[in-house]
């Protein structure tokens, strides 16, 4: 009988913040790929992890490419969700600091790896670009929806609105998204504020959390959830650590979402919504393109094309109820455990081939 394979990944890991598609991917990949192996969750600062380890050494390390390497012998394989850094969009968004905290860290581990996952083909051609690491070696799996959840027909969402201080007589467009430059949050603002003075009649709904790694985070959130521009009381801020039925109901009862974003390695909010059925205005940038297909309204990321896609969809009942069964079709090839057994193929691969060095 084969042996399964032992796979040890950083504790930290196994508990992070499922509120952000960071967190969700590694909640859900590692519970799906511990039917395939043996996942075991290690404490990287305890010096006796290698003695102590029950059942031996692993045959691969798993981990979070974006922290930097690990001094281990065993085959490294590591995920990164993206590696944006040197397209035009992306890089004026980027501190200094960044540069130093994650980008350079991110390049070392790929550069110890046997193999890398990452969750999408734009992100596979940016790791393989910046990197220099080829084509063979990086694995591409997809995020995934949790469809017992992410489903038309919840109700709510109006309710949900108005118990956070927006009117829930107004309709609503959605967005799901971190505060940091790169989301674009600015441009969706504009381009909602344009509609409302062409007698919209519609609310901004953000469900918005904070711009990690920017000390001028705080400055972004208030500037984000301020009023609209010639637009009073069509803004509403909602907690980025609601529940996934809270964010369903919340993305069922949306007339629009909508994610802007200029550089996303895959862009969860925007499948969930799709499995939800709400048509979806999405940039016509990276990942995104691969998520919405043609499947979604794809617009330019800037407030003038982001207006005009929210519109199409405003003003035409049926294309939008077109859109949206098409969205919630598309949704249902993101799959996790399909997510995990790309994540097995890697790690497998990596064993296979041993340890490399470049």
């Amino acid at each position: 009988m084969t042996r399964r394979l032992r796979v040890d990944v950083p504790a930290p890991l196994f508990g992070g913040p499922q509120m952000t598609g960071r967190g969700r991917m590694w909640h859900e990949t590692l519970r799906g790929l511990a039917d395939l192996c043996d996942v075991r969750s290690v404490n990287e600062h305890s010096s006796k992890r290698f003695s102590s380890l029950r059942g031996g050494r692993p045959d691969a390390w798993l981990y979070d490419g974006h922290q930097g390497p690990r001094a281990v012998r065993e085959p490294q394989v590591i995920h990164l969700l993206e590696a944006p850094w040197n397209e035009p969009d992306t890089m004026d968004t980027l501190e200094p600091s960044f540069i130093e905290q994650v980008v350079e860290p991110s390049r070392r581990a790929a550069a110890a790896a046997a193999a890398i996952i990452c969750p999408s083909e734009s992100a596979k051609r940016q790791i393989i670009d910046d990197c220099g690491v080829p084509a063979e070696e990086v694995f591409v799996a997809h995020l995934g929806v949790d469809h017992a959840v992410f489903r038309p027909g919840r109700e709510g969402g109006a309710a949900l609105v108005a118990e956070h201080g927006g009117n829930g007589d107004r309709p609503y467009v959605l967005t799901v998204a971190s505060v940091h430059p790169r989301k674009n949050l600015g441009a969706l603002r504009d381009a909602v504020a344009e509609l409302v003075a062409d007698d919209f009649p519609h609310q901004l709904v953000v469900v918005g959390g904070p711009a990690h790694g920017r000390a001028d985070a705080e400055a972004l959130a208030a500037a984000t959830m301020a009023e609209l521009p010639g637009a009073p009381d069509r803004i509403v801020s909602l907690p980025f650590g609601i529940s996934d039925d809270a964010l369903a109901t919340l993305m069922c009862g949306a007339d629009v979402f909508c994610l802007p974003s200029l550089s996303e390695g895959f862009g969860l909010p925007a499948a969930e919504a799709m499995a939800c059925g709400t048509p979806a205005v999405l940039s016509a940038r990276g990942s995104l393109v691969e998520v919405g297909a043609d499947a979604a309204v794809m617009v330019e990321p800037n407030s003038s094309d982001i207006a005009r896609g929210i519109r199409s969809l405003l003003t035409d009942p049926e294309r939008a109820r077109s859109v949206g069964a098409a969205g919630a079709a598309r949704a249902m090839a993101f799959d996790w455990d399909d997510s995990a057994a790309v994540w097995f193929e890697a790690i497998s691969s990596a064993v296979s081939a041993g340890a490399r060095s470049r």
